[in-house]
């Protein structure tokens, strides 16, 4: 499990800054959206702490569909990469 939570915080933080960036959000207005302190979400944009199912939840209910489809498919297209690379 442990190799799935590490590549979906890989997956998923370099997507925050320019999600939030192209929308014209500061730091301060997404960790409001996300109903989390400022420092706990600048610290989810720098990677150094992962999505908790709530925040990833929160976070998709941003999304229009299309794009919360698009995440997630690219989620499952990397996960069987990385089983099939731990196969081999």
């Amino acid at each position: 499990m442990r190799v799935y939570k590490e590549f979906a915080r890989a997956y998923l933080t370099p997507r925050l800054r320019p999600w939030r960036k192209e929308r014209g959000f500061t730091q301060e207005k997404m960790a409001e959206k996300l109903r989390m302190s400022s420092r706990s979400y600048a610290e989810l944009e720098r990677g150094e702490s992962g999505f908790s199912a709530t925040t990833l939840l929160l976070f998709l209910c941003l999304l229009p569909d299309e794009e919360i489809l698009e995440v997630v498919k690219g989620f499952l297209e990397g996960v069987l990469r990385l089983e099939e690379h731990e196969a081999a």
